[in-house]
């Protein structure tokens, strides 16, 4: 699955409009089957730190957490985040306009 989230990581980086998303110099921090990931400036990078500790510095967190292969199939642009929240095959803690702007990021970064 790291294969498939460092994939996630550069299509993110390779895609302005993806990018473009996440152009807040406050970083954003996604955590991905406990792998996180920090978009900062519209670069997205794996991150050896935790969102927990700089939360006040941060503009979002998200932690997306379930089956390997639904998540397998998210980061694809496969199945959708909500019909995956649906099918209770993956579970996600982040506020609601978050989840919006998510769900987008995995359809545009779909290859």
């Amino acid at each position: 699955m790291i294969g498939q989230i460092e994939r996630f990581v550069e299509t993110v980086n390779e895609k302005t409009h993806i990018s473009g998303l996440f152009k807040s110099s406050r970083p954003f921090f996604l955590h991905i089957a406990g792998i996180p990931i920090e978009i900062v400036g519209g670069n997205a990078r794996l991150s050896p730190g935790s969102a927990d500790a700089r939360d006040s510095e941060c503009s979002g967190t998200a932690s997306i957490t379930g089956e390997a292969e639904a998540i397998v199939q998210l980061l694809k642009g496969e199945k959708r985040l909500r019909d995956l929240l649906n099918q209770e095959a993956v579970e996600i803690s982040a506020s609601f306009r978050t989840i919006l702007k998510l769900e987008s990021v995995f359809l545009l970064a779909k290859k």
